[in-house]
């Protein structure tokens, strides 16, 4: 296993603690992209950084620690499961990072709060647009790094002029997979992360056949919260990628195909989003390393979902 070197080391874990903290104070102003860099050196208490390991999460730096995953060929699916994961086909995947831990709620929360909206650029519906806010989330990381953001937004105009009550303008989100910035995995990245890479032992679920050394599942929020990264890690030193929460991948959800694919990303289209992982609501059966489920944006948080960072090697 090979973690991603940081270039940044100190200064860029104190970028990111200060993006948390003055994220806490400031939650009612939203500030400019060009003071938050202004801003971000302040110094910071030592009691303060103290309670973000307190509170039973991995650290805003843990957060950000990628594992290498060297590229390689699996078999996808399994014969073993429902129809969605069927038929089993072979995938090839290039080498990438996917980070170690979940992005926690708090750390998103401090980081979208200091993310100016841009005039007019989401017109879609309030249920659906929260999705777009984990891109900008992974583009606002990318520069705050110097790397080039992976999402890119675009109004698409469908009737009316944009602003005015027949305005039907919808955006598209596409994701440039040869840029270095941070972006969500794709369904196959996912998986093959999740089953340990080559060095997988082919385990039922990530690191182990018993998912109670892996994962957390029939745990009430409350009981859940604050126990990521408590399990044991899967063959790549990868956690919670079996119950716990669950994972939003980049790819549109899709039946499978039995031809063999190189680094697939879904479907072009689609109406519901790829879900991995099971959560700890779920049964053992969606917590496999091969279980798929799906989410439609317009169920906004009916269920604990959340993501990992990912990127392009």
């Amino acid at each position: 296993m090979h973690l991603l070197k940081r270039k940044t080391g100190f200064f860029r874990q104190i970028i990111l603690i200060l993006f948390f903290i003055t994220g806490m104070l400031t939650a009612n102003s939203i500030i400019s992209q060009d003071k938050i860099q202004d801003n971000i050196f302040e110094p910071v208490s030592s009691e303060k950084v103290v309670y973000d390991s307190l509170i039973g999460v991995p650290s805003i730096a843990e957060q950000m620690e990628m594992v290498f995953v060297e590229g390689g060929t699996f078999m996808m699916g399994s014969l073993d499961g429902d129809s969605t994961q069927k038929p089993v086909h072979k995938v090839t995947v290039s080498s990438f990072y996917i980070g170690k831990f979940e992005i926690t709620t708090e750390f998103l929360d401090s980081i979208l709060m200091r993310i100016p909206e841009e005039k007019g650029l989401f017109v879609v519906e309030e249920s659906t647009r929260w999705l777009h806010h984990l891109y900008k989330f992974c583009n606002q990381l990318s520069k705050s790094e110097g790397l080039t953001p992976a999402y890119k937004f675009e109004i698409r105009p469908a009737k009316g002029k944009q602003g005015s009550k027949t305005d039907t303008s919808y955006v598209t989100v596409t994701c440039d997979f040869k840029a270095n910035g941070y972006r969500l995995p794709t369904e196959a990245e996912w998986e093959f992360a999740a089953r340990g890479g080559k060095k997988s032992k082919g385990y039922l679920y990530s690191g182990s056949n018993n998912l109670n050394e892996v994962g957390w599942i029939n745990l009430s929020y409350e009981d859940y919260f604050a126990r990521t990264g408590r399990k044991k890690p899967n063959e790549l030193g990868i956690y919670d990628m079996s119950g716990g929460q669950s994972e939003y991948c980049w790819d549109f959800f899709g039946e499978y195909s039995d031809s063999s694919q190189i680094n697939p990303t879904g479907p072009k289209t689609g109406e519901e989003i790829v879900v991995r992982g099971g959560s700890h609501l779920c049964v053992s059966e969606a917590c496999t390393v091969y279980a798929r489920e799906s989410d439609n944006p317009g169920r906004m948080f009916a269920w604990p979902i959340r993501f990992r960072l990912a990127r392009s090697k």
